[in-house]
């Protein structure tokens, strides 16, 4: 017998607004609201002084300096939605979960299964499969009878198997059928370990939340934050590894977190205060090992309550955990024999610290939660703050030089005493700010190589200029090689940023790279916008946010890196303009290695020689190559040198007029002398020589 459906109501958010208002949540981020009305602030104050576990007060004048919208408030639930029911999932306690083998499945120590949960959603079939939040469970008042439904795969002993299970779960869900759970008896968290995924319970198996629903994604986002920020906390307390507050935002704050599934914020460590007081004051062992006394969970406690008097309110009370509903974890079976011996030490329990070398450690800041263990003297790292101070430093002149940009070309002049010879000089005033040789400038990107280089933006806006934003994101960098006052151009050699090159997040923010690639500057067309300070080599010193360094030279063509040799290159730069761009000469040089020579009676191109009465392979429009005997060479002064050559034709191209039976005996490399008139060719036209 099919179960009965109630009929779909709508909200009261769609009798207003119509269902297509419902505003779509961000998954990442908490739900805001605007400050309540004081006739819904009454509505609700009996019900939520019973359960209030924390507010903030009311809101204050913001202080100098502060941004008063750094703490978002937490808004009401995202809109209820009802979940579609076709009938065909499959349901649990009657049909088989596929590919779930008793051997091989991971298994509580009580023996029930444990599965994976993805897509999930969590919704109440009393109240018309209307989409609920996991907090509910919680609620000892009442029995509530929520069900969860999504694509259900086993989880298996073997991380192998795993591993291919996921693969499946990411390219074709249609691998796994759609399940719908039984009741759903509680859900857990271990607080104290940090891979610990959520898990909930029916009365068959433990199953593994994952990838919500895109419909529950806010919904289960509201709850699980709070959650995960406290297993965040807790499990760092246990570990010890952390002791400051410092050291907790740098490994932590501002960084993706695979299991929530956006980046941690700085709110939500406050946020998630009341939760984790409320899970150390009920468990005796982190009462034990005094996890609230560390001094980072110290600072992240004074952090929320110096908030909440200069921060929006918080519209609704973070429900506490409840110990006895949530005191059930699954305990799953341990042992050296169980699964592979080979994986079983790639877990992270089983793990040795990681031990790298100071630079390494530098290399891996911010990529890894991993505590990394540094061999020898650990280099100077900037705090957050003084990160987040030299970022806004580098953006502010990112918007000082786009600002420049949208100003009518600068006045130029050429100083009387800076002439070279000739039109070179060795200094331009741009702005009344001298420019010399060897200096770096910066210019807008431009379109290079087939890539168009864009607008840049006029609107200086965080939307627009993102907050961690690069020099390299909008301009070129230059070292100015000689300038010429006639045409009133520079010439300069090109610098990459590290960030652009396939270094990418490993890359040192403040190195640049020389490339092998040379460029004028027309001063009448080109705004030249700044100068920069590029040292070589590196100083020993720590470097200003707005100073940059080079070593190496990177060539994009084959993803080299070489020693910048500013030795081997003195004697190129003594020499007077033109003739002191090591570029354009390494270009020269390959042009004359690659170009054809005539000697008397031979021409040598790309290593072969060829001499009168030679046979030659002839590049042709279409088709296969011709086949040609050279009669003679002709010197042009004013371009390259020419051929004069008398063709030969292929035997098989008369197959068409001869008889079938003849056919047989013809070859493809078989050829004839013709009577037509000699051709005259270009040498870059010749291919190689041929017997």
């Amino acid at each position: 017998m099919s179960e009965r459906r109630r009929p779909n109501r709508p909200t009261a958010f769609a009798v207003s607004f119509g269902p297509d208002d419902v505003p779509v949540h961000d998954p990442g981020s908490v739900a805001l609201s605007q400050r309540p009305t004081p006739s819904q602030s009454g509505a609700t104050s009996s019900s939520n002084k019973r359960k209030q576990l924390y507010y903030a007060s009311e809101p204050a004048q913001p202080k100098r300096g502060r941004r008063s919208d750094y703490w978002p408030k937490r808004g009401p639930p995202p809109p209820k939605h009802a979940l579609s029911i076709t009938g065909n999932e499959g349901k649990e306690g009657i049909a088989v979960v596929p590919g779930e083998d008793p051997e091989e499945r991971l298994d509580t120590a009580d023996g029930e299964p444990v599965r994976i949960l993805n897509g999930f959603a969590i919704y109440n079939p009393s109240q018309g499969f209307e989409l609920v939040s996991l907090s509910c469970l919680n609620d000892g008042s009442k029995q509530v009878d929520f069900e969860a439904i999504g694509y259900v795969s086993p989880a298996f002993v073997n991380e192998e198997d795993a591993d291919q299970d996921d693969d499946d779960d990411d390219d074709n869900r249609d691998l796994h059928s759609r399940w719908r759970t039984t009741r759903l008896e509680c859900y857990s968290i271990d607080y104290t370990r940090f891979h610990e995924p959520l898990y909930v319970q029916t009365r068959y198996a433990w199953y593994i939340l994952k990838s919500p629903d895109v419909a529950y994604a806010a919904t289960h986002a509201e709850f699980y934050r709070p959650h995960r920020i406290a297993q965040i906390i807790i499990s760092a307390a246990m570990e010890g590894e952390i002791s400051t507050f410092d050291e907790f935002e740098e490994q932590y704050v501002d960084t993706w977190d695979d299991l929530l599934e956006a980046r941690l914020r700085p709110q939500d460590l406050c946020e998630a205060v009341p939760l984790i007081q409320s899970i150390v004051g009920d468990d005796a062992t982190l009462q034990q090992r005094a996890v609230a006394s560390r001094p980072f969970v110290q600072a992240i406690y004074a952090l929320a309550k110096n908030s909440s008097s200069g921060s929006p309110y918080i519209d609704r009370p973070l429900v506490p955990a409840d110990r006895e509903r949530n005191a059930g974890r699954p305990k799953l079976k341990e042992g050296v024999t169980l699964g592979n011996l080979d994986l079983a030490v790639l877990r992270p329990e089983n793990q040795n610290p990681t031990h790298v070398t100071p630079l390494l450690d530098n290399l891996a800041r911010g990529l890894f939660h991993e505590r990394l263990y540094v061999v020898g003297p650990r280099t100077k790292r900037p705090n957050r703050r003084e990160m987040e101070k030299h970022q806004k430093e580098i953006r502010d002149h990112v918007c000082k030089l786009l600002y420049r940009n949208l100003e009518e070309l600068p006045r130029i002049s050429f100083p009387a005493n800076a002439r070279l010879h000739d039109e070179y000089w060795k200094a331009v005033c741009i702005r009344e700010e001298v420019y010399q040789v060897g200096d770096c400038v910066v210019v807008p990107r431009g379109n290079w190589n087939g890539t168009q280089g864009g607008d840049l933006p006029r609107d200086l806006s965080v939307s627009e200029v993102p907050e961690y934003t690069t020099l390299a994101d909008y301009f070129w960098l230059g070292k100015i090689i000689y300038i010429d006052q006639r045409l009133k151009t520079l010439h300069v050699q090109w610098f990459e940023h590290s960030s652009k090159t396939y270094l990418g997040k490993i890359s040192d923010p403040q190195e640049l790279f020389l490339c092998p690639l040379c460029g004028t500057i027309d001063l009448k067309v080109v705004p030249v916008l700044g100068k920069l300070t590029v040292h070589n080599p590196r100083p020993p010193r720590e470097l200003a946010p707005l100073e940059f360094f080079y070593q190496f030279v990177y060539n994009q063509a084959d993803g080299s890196f070489t020693d910048s040799d500013e030795d081997s290159t003195s004697d190129i730069t003594t020499l007077g303009p033109p003739d002191n761009c090591q570029v354009c000469l390494a270009a020269a040089e390959q042009r004359h290695e690659t170009a054809p020579s005539l000697s008397r009676d031979e021409l040598t191109y790309l290593g072969q020689t060829y001499h009168a009465d030679d046979y030659a392979l002839v590049r042709a429009t279409e088709g296969p190559a011709k086949v040609g005997q050279i009669i003679s060479f002709h010197d042009k002064r004013t371009s390259s040198p020419t051929v004069t050559l008398r063709l030969l034709g292929r035997i098989v191209d008369l197959a068409s007029s001869m008889a079938e039976g003849s056919l047989l005996l013809l070859h493809e490399r078989e050829l004839f002398m013709t009577d037509a008139p000699p051709i005259v060719v270009k040498a870059e036209d010749l291919l190689k020589r041929c017997t």
